[in-house]
């Protein structure tokens, strides 16, 4: 996903997504396009890099993701979260536990 302050993931393109923030501007993950059709499931990972050189800025999810509270990546790491679609949310399914060196 080439990154912005508003970025809209394509479910249709795969199950993993990269976003590589550069800078320290907040940014929104918006819901993501092609959702599976109904009575299909599918995983959805988004891995956040910080490429800042220092803290990222806040990171907003659309109310379709159903997470736990967000960690944002030291610069020069990621995290990366999964979820899984239930037909109306994605739901948080796992995620890194800790920074994950770039």
């Amino acid at each position: 996903i080439v990154y912005s302050a508003s970025m809209t993931p394509n479910a249709g393109n795969g199950d993993v997504h990269i976003i590589t923030a550069n800078n320290n501007t907040a940014f929104t993950i918006n819901a993501p396009t092609n959702p599976p059709p109904a009575g299909r499931t599918q995983r959805l990972t988004l891995t956040i890099r910080n490429t800042s050189g220092g803290a990222l800025g806040t990171v907003t999810w659309n109310s379709i993701y159903k997470l736990a509270a967000w960690t944002s990546p030291a610069t020069g790491n990621s995290r990366s979260i999964s979820f899984d679609w239930d037909g109306a949310n994605w739901v948080e399914k796992s995620r890194s536990t800790a920074d994950v060196p770039n």
